[in-house]
């Protein structure tokens, strides 16, 4: 097994720039599971971007309908609301598609 090829400068210097890029966004964390939300939100703390946490779908919407972030992390099996089904609403308003 051969030793990987070392990062130019210029691509590390790109790679470093790229991470920096999301300071400031603003990402919203949906999962029913407090653990998984805390989780994540400790990765992205890193990123240095903005992240708010809810438990489920509907408290999704009732967020994005009133501050829109950049990206959604998006659970899949919640109750009261899917992430199916809060992917089918947000993609049904142009403001959020």
């Amino acid at each position: 097994m051969s030793d990987p090829t070392p990062m130019s400068p210029d691509a590390a210097d790109a790679s470093q720039q790229a991470s920096t890029d999301l300071r400031g966004l603003t990402v919203l964390v949906v999962d029913d599971n407090a653990h998984n939300r805390e989780l994540l939100e400790a990765y992205l703390e890193e990123l240095e971007v903005n992240v708010v946490g809810v438990e489920d779908g509907v408290s999704a919407m009732a967020h994005v309908e009133r501050e829109p972030p950049d990206l959604i992390l998006l659970d899949i099996m919640m109750p009261n609301m899917s992430g199916f089904q809060v992917c089918e609403k947000l993609k049904a308003h142009s403001e959020t598609r």
